[in-house]
């Protein structure tokens, strides 16, 4: 369904992609592009080149109020404009964790959720994010535009309630009239003006429907190093590979220094393919399908498993050999509780880029 075109990057560390600019002098982590093909119908992307940070600094003060789904943050010796952010937390209990944020005044409105866990004194960087500009362009630029959302294509975007917030562009009417993003509400159908600048998380992955001929997107951006945690929030839940180069089942679920061993924290395993979750891997028009055996008596015959949708059949796989490189969005079916995060490792040679 994709391709990327980060050529050869695990093997040269993703050095070889980075690019002789301003933009590439302006951060501390390399910086690069690539090209996901959109083919008719249904595509399933994420971003795997996220917006440049804007600051990385300590947590000097938070306040959080009972009952109130907003708390604060403010970080130590970081200048950080107004507007809305990327917020990942670097270490401590909360270490992985990526959500949205607000800035205003030095104050940085987030999520009472993950105050819980972040503490004073620990490493926040802020970042910011992809837009629907930034990536299809404002006009849309990579995609079709249309005079109606029924000939445009659309991007489906998870709005972590097991449903999605649509958008598609308006090419407008007699001279361009009108021209813009829009939404298309779930419940009337009606499409209504949003702007540009709707913000897309990076661990969020996309659906992209194509009405027209196939065609190519490139995504510039910086690559992260660090780890991820990704939530279940749904049953089905459309996730982001996050990693461009080098990425496997293996260096996202496994044990450090222990492939084809199933890492805390990460999926759920289980006995059967019923009971555990579903990794959902892009291939042509379906998907291969991945779980982890915690074995039988004993932990016998542990590992990663391919699930043949067909004949409900599993057959071993070495995780290590399944390359998420060409796929840069995947399904994960959470069979477990709902909320669950999920640590997403880096490629181990990513922390000595």
């Amino acid at each position: 369904m994709k391709t990327n075109t980060l050529k050869a990057a695990a093997a040269v560390g993703l050095t070889a992609l980075l690019m002789g600019s301003a933009a590439a002098q302006s951060v501390s982590k390399p910086v690069g592009y690539e090209t996901i093909t959109i083919n008719q119908q249904f595509n399933y992307m994420g971003l795997r080149l996220v917006g440049s940070p804007v600051a990385t600094g300590a947590v000097l003060t938070k306040s959080v109020v009972a009952g109130d789904p907003t708390g604060d943050i403010t970080l130590d010796g970081a200048t950080i404009p107004d507007g809305d952010f990327i917020i990942e937390a670097n270490d401590g209990d909360a270490a992985g964790a990526v959500i949205t944020g607000t800035a205003a005044g030095g104050v940085i409105t987030v999520s009472s959720g993950i105050l819980g866990d972040l503490e004073v004194g620990n490493s926040v960087t802020v970042r910011t994010p992809q837009t629907l500009r930034s990536i299809f362009g404002d006009p849309i630029e990579s995609l079709d535009g249309a005079a109606g959302a029924g000939a445009a294509d659309l991007i489906l975007v998870p709005d972590g309630d097991g449903g999605f917030a649509t958008y598609w562009y308006s090419t407008g009417g007699f001279g361009g009239v009108g021209a813009g993003w829009k939404s298309i509400d779930p419940v009337s159908g009606v499409s209504n003006d949003v702007t540009g600048t709707v913000n897309l998380v990076y661990t969020d992955g996309i659906i992209v429907q194509n009405r027209g001929a196939n065609n190519e997107l490139i995504v510039s951006g910086a690559v992260k190093t660090t780890p991820s945690t990704q939530v279940l929030t749904t049953q089905f839940n459309y996730l982001s590979t996050i990693y461009p180069a080098g990425a496997t089942l293996s260096s996202a679920f496994d044990e450090p220094g222990n492939p084809g061993v199933l890492r805390d924290g990460a999926v759920d395993g289980a006995a059967g393919a019923g009971a555990a979750d579903l990794i959902f891997v892009p291939s042509g028009a379906g998907f291969n399908v991945y779980w982890y055996s915690t074995g039988g008596f004993g932990g016998a015959g542990a590992g990663w498993k391919q699930l043949d949708l067909d004949t409900n059949a599993s057959t071993d796989v070495v995780s290590t050999d399944v390359s998420l490189d060409s796929v840069s969005g995947i399904v994960v079916q959470n069979r477990g509780a709902s909320d669950q995060p999920v640590g997403v490792e880096a490629p181990d040679f990513y922390s000595a880029l």
